[in-house]
């Protein structure tokens, strides 16, 4: 009998000692889960401004990591609730993001692969070697990997387009301006001295393909993080939607890095609609693979966070987009193959 007694005692003493555990483990717990659904409420919230024309520094920085950053929260604060919730949750959240949000935010599948043999197919490369720092050898092995027939690189100086040496020597036809270049295999005819119709951090020129003209239009975006960089972007991306847009003579293809993600509206504004030869199409969201990400702050060490690379193009068929690897620099090379009609 005293045995037993002193048995019920003890374990009131443990039942005692677990339930005064349990309170701050809840407590913790419940702040964790007010926690998480704020941030869910937050990133919500910065996930939509992908519908609005918001050009805040700090908010352009966020908006594209806003529905991972919801995706997270939404998880944690279901697994604080009820592990039960975690998957059914989850699922309905990535369906959520990715029916309402426009822009790449999930990786795109059914994707095309790089064709051989396409009619009046023309390959088109581009690169931004990071202020002259690309691996010389690597980019051009990457250049012959794709066959391409048009390379653009940016942040491109002329001793390191020297560099290349013969490298390019496929290209014989090639311009210069400042820290773009282009060369192609076909004559390059200059328009307006260059400068894309004075676009902004844009080099144009006419190439005398066998498919016929076609207009390439190196892009280099300032970066609109910086004091006064989204203010000339504006500028740029409004100009360059009306030279999309008024294609008559010439298809058009727009590429290079943009500094840009396809989460700003105003980027989705330039790289859609319709032109005077057919739509304008963003090439990774037409037949791209994957995420299209190709910029990273540690390249080789940390994955590519954002697809700021893109080609534009205008009054061309796009048969394939494929984003490269990295050459030196903190971003990956991209290839689009288009076709043209010939006329």
């Amino acid at each position: 009998m005293l045995h037993i007694i002193g048995n019920c005692g003890r374990h009131e003493a443990m039942t005692s000692f677990q339930s005064g555990a349990q309170l701050p483990l809840q407590f913790v717990k419940q702040i964790m889960f007010g926690v998480s659904l704020a941030f869910a409420v937050v990133s919500a919230g910065l996930t939509a401004l992908r519908f609005v024309e918001v050009d805040q520094r700090l908010f352009l920085g966020l908006v594209p990591v806003a529905p991972w950053i919801f995706l997270l929260s939404v998880l944690v604060a279901a697994a604080l609730h009820s592990r039960t919730l975690v998957g059914c949750v989850g699922v309905a959240s990535v369906v959520a993001v990715a029916v309402a949000m426009p822009g790449t935010v999930l990786p795109r599948t059914g994707c095309s692969v790089p064709l051989d043999g396409v009619d009046n197919g023309i390959v088109l490369y581009s690169h931004n070697v990071q202020v002259s720092r690309g691996d010389q050898d690597a980019l051009v092995a990457q250049i012959e990997s794709v066959n391409a027939d048009i390379v653009v690189l940016q942040e491109a100086d002329a001793e390191f387009v020297e560099s290349l040496g013969s490298g390019l020597a496929n290209y014989p036809h090639r311009v210069q301006r400042g820290w773009q270049a282009i060369f192609s295999r076909w004559d390059v005819l200059l328009e307006d001295d260059g400068q894309a119709f004075d676009i902004v951090g844009a080099l144009a020129v006419a190439v005398d393909t066998p498919a016929g003209q076609l207009r390439v239009v190196n892009v280099h975006s300032p970066w609109p993080l910086k004091p006064g960089g989204r203010d000339v972007q504006i500028q740029q991306f409004e100009q360059l939607g009306e030279i999309l847009a008024e294609n008559e003579a010439m298809a058009i293809v727009a590429l290079g890095d943009f500094n840009a993600t396809s989460a700003d509206v105003r980027y989705r504004t330039l790289a859609s609609g319709e032109s005077a030869r057919g739509q304008i199409v963003d090439a990774h969201r037409e037949v791209g693979c994957g995420f299209g990400v190709g910029w990273s702050p540690n390249p080789g060490i940390g994955p590519a966070l954002l697809g700021i690379d893109h080609a534009v193009v205008s009054g061309a068929h796009v048969e394939s987009y494929e984003v490269l690897g990295y050459a030196g620099g903190d971003h990956k090379g991209i290839a689009v193959q288009i076709s043209l009609d010939g006329s």
